[in-house]
């Protein structure tokens, strides 16, 4: 996803500054680049709009970048993966859960090796066979 602004772009030697907590635009905050002379930014914030937005990014398995034009306009480029493409990341303390997924794997693949043996594929039942013991291995993990 891109998004574009012609907003006047971010300096060059303010860029790197913009993936950081504590900076802002907000005139008074600590690592402003608003001077008592300058105009109020009418949009400044709190400064961690753009860290959080990448930091959520990165936890779905994405990616946010900027590319910024003094004078011009910055583009923000978002990339996120597909749904189907990842399993969400649990954290590891919920291992019931794992293990749920786990079972459920488990069964599916002897389900479809049962369906292949009847069909006569045995080269296919026998990677579902592989991955079984593979899954089963894993499941063995959990109980010592």
């Amino acid at each position: 996803m891109d998004i574009f602004d012609r907003g006047g772009g971010i300096p060059f030697e303010l860029q790197e500054r913009v993936w950081s907590y504590m900076y802002s635009t907000r005139r008074g905050t600590p690592g402003s680049v608003q001077s008592d002379a300058a105009e109020a930014t009418p949009l400044a914030g709190f400064g961690v709009g753009l860290p959080l937005s990448r930091l959520y990014a990165e936890y779905i398995g994405g990616s946010l970048q900027l590319v910024s034009m003094p004078n011009f306009g910055t583009h923000a480029f978002l990339f996120l993966e597909r749904c189907s493409s990842r399993k969400e990341g649990m954290p590891t303390y919920v291992n019931w859960l794992r293990k749920r997924h786990l079972l459920e794997e488990l069964l599916d693949l002897e389900g479809r090796k049962r369906a292949a043996v009847e069909i006569e594929d045995y080269a296919e039942a026998l990677r579902l066979k592989g991955l079984a013991a593979e899954v089963h291995q894993k499941l063995k993990e959990f109980h010592g």
